[in-house]
């Protein structure tokens, strides 16, 4: 017998519950990615910088 199910996603029920809790944790994700996204930016401009 072979799994037939083929789920595209998931949903976190219980943030469902607290919608200011969604836009705070969205903001928080958003900008540590952003950040994230600086510092290797920046690591990868020095690197080319470097003699």
């Amino acid at each position: 017998m072979v799994n037939q199910s083929s789920p595209v996603g998931f949903l976190l029920l219980g943030f469902s519950e607290h919608p200011q809790l969604e836009k705070v944790l969205f903001v928080i994700v958003l900008c540590s990615y952003l950040l994230t996204l600086l510092g290797n930016t920046l690591i990868l401009l020095l690197s080319t910088l470097d003699p």
